[in-house]
């Protein structure tokens, strides 16, 4: 896969993530009374729509987290026979 598909991919699931996250995290704020808050940020004070904002973050944040740790598995975990003397020994 090239690295392009590569961090869409991780961007994917890293939106699938924060949304779980988020359906745990609504549940809650919703036992508590704070998604009346969440929605003021789109002026309004239904726990619906604040539900649905929560989410839609839930989700953005997953994306940046998703598209910032992509590279992470290739710094780490990097292939030591290609790191010495620039090529593959076959070993």
């Amino acid at each position: 896969m090239s690295d392009s598909g590569s961090a869409v991919r991780s961007a994917g699931l890293g939106a699938l993530a924060g949304l779980a996250g988020g359906l745990v995290f609504g549940g809650v704020m919703a036992e508590i009374g704070y998604l009346p808050t969440v929605a003021a940020i789109v002026r309004t004070d239904s726990p619906g729509v604040g539900f649905a904002v929560h989410l839609l973050i839930a989700a953005v944040i997953g994306v940046v987290f998703g598209a910032l740790v992509a590279r992470q598995r290739e710094l780490l975990f990097w292939d030591s026979r290609t790191a010495c003397c620039g090529g593959s020994s076959g070993r």
